[in-house]
């Protein structure tokens, strides 16, 4: 309890604005049009993010254009996150990480003209091949999700006190009113504590490993070692 306690007091540090108000919100009934302007590629694809949001769709970063002497960026198109389809893997293959395929060739897009720092709206295509995701499971989308670093904060502190990841996001969770306003999933909060500890024995440190090991075997052949690789290889 008290180890509890210590990471309630330091997580309190964290907990701010950006951990449940990191997503860029436009109104309801927002609906792009042809000319509408924006600064940045950040401020297009942000309320692109969050038209999306409101409607229940996932976005992804699509092709762009770049002028060849000047190297400026000229075109960018953003893409509905169904657009296209998985590669073919063969029957007897397996992928490294088996993953739901959720694209079936979603036409819908939007394509910005840069010029002068301005991201002009030139293409839109409004219409989808397939069902909107529920309001209630909008949260769990790829692009709506994002560990800020008030949520990153939250999860070291309690972590330096030896509490895990199921009971600090459920704080993060009670504080802000709810899973769906963490602004990432429980996996996410594991994943990134994964990542953490992973990050301990850079990749450097163990290949160096690695090869002290094979060294030893070379000089004796009865010495048997095995590596196992996480999903951070």
């Amino acid at each position: 309890m008290e180890s509890s306690n210590k990471g309630k007091e330091a997580a309190a540090n964290y907990i701010d604005d950006d951990i449940s108000t990191f997503v860029h919100r436009v109104d309801d009934n927002f609906e792009f049009k042809l000319g509408m302007m924006f600064n940045s590629e950040d401020e297009a694809f942000n309320t692109y993010n969050a038209y999306a949001r409101n409607k229940g769709f996932g976005v992804r970063k699509g092709q762009k254009y770049i002028h060849g002497k000047s190297q400026e960026l000229r075109r960018y198109t953003f893409l509905c996150s169904c657009e296209g389809h998985a590669p073919y893997v063969p029957p007897h293959e397996e992928r490294k990480v088996e993953r739901i395929e959720t694209r079936c060739g979603c036409g819908s897009y939007i394509k910005f003209k840069i010029s002068t720092g301005l991201w002009e709206v030139i293409e839109f295509n409004p219409i989808h091949n397939h069902p909107f995701v529920p309001e209630h499971q909008r949260h769990l989308i790829r692009s709506h999700r994002r560990l800020t670093e008030g949520v990153k904060g939250v999860l070291d502190s309690f972590k330096s006190v030896g509490v895990g990841a199921t009971k600090s996001f459920g704080f993060i969770a009670n504080d802000t009113g709810g899973i769906r306003n963490v602004g990432c999933t429980l996996r996410d909060a594991q994943n990134y504590l994964q990542s953490e500890r992973s990050g301990i024995l850079s990749a450097g440190d163990a290949q160096s490993l690695v090869n002290h090991f094979n060294t030893l075997h070379a000089k004796d052949p009865m010495l048997f070692h095995t590596v196992q690789l996480n999903i951070f290889s």
